[in-house]
Formats: C-alpha cells, structure tokens, sequence
C-alpha cells in the first residue's frame, strides 16, 4: 500500500525556510528525512495537530497531511548533524496481512 503526503501551503514568515525532506515506506512506518542545515537538536520541535504534522528547526519549518493509517500516538523524531529523521509508524489496521483460507 503507498501513501502520499499532502504538503500543506501555510503562509511563511520572510525569514522561513522551507526544508528538503525525502520520504521513504516500508511495511511498518512513513520514514521522514529532513535537512536542516544549522539547527540543533534544542532548536527542533515537532507538533501534530488533527493529521498535521509540522516540523519547526530554527529558520525552517515545513507542514505535512499524514494519512489517518499513521499512528498518531507513537511519531518519534530525532536529530542529529542538522538532519531531522521522523518515524511515522503505521497503525496495525493498515500494515499488511495474510488472511488464512480454510477449506473444506
């Protein structure tokens, strides 16, 4: 199954960057790299609001529509030498499964 994520077009400060992100899927989570040159770990936040996630990292911020199969709940990010990783992992109802066939 594949998602899309839907780029939100929030109006930007003039000091806003907007941040290079490469998105990756595997059977389990939405994986969300981030480049954000200069930022620190202190300066990242992460915020998720009704399937809006945002990503704040100093001058850079950017916006995203995750699909409702993310699990909200468990979204883990960290940062290190200016890159932001983001897990978005999938809820149980949305990863694949084998559905056994009895016969008779």
């Amino acid at each position: 199954m594949s998602y899309q994520l839907a780029i939100s077009c929030n109006q930007r400060q003039a000091n806003e960057r907007t941040p290079h992100f490469d998105v990756y899927e595997n059977d389990d989570e939405l994986l969300l790299i981030a480049d954000v040159p200069g930022a620190s770990g202190g300066q990242v936040e992460v915020n998720i609001e009704r399937q809006l996630l945002t990503l704040a990292a100093g001058e850079h911020k950017r916006s995203f529509r995750v699909p409702l199969e993310v699990d909200g709940e468990h979204i883990t990010a960290e940062a290190k030498n200016g890159v932001v990783t983001l897990h978005l992992p999938k809820s149980e109802r949305a990863k694949p499964r084998r559905i056994s066939v009895n016969v008779s």
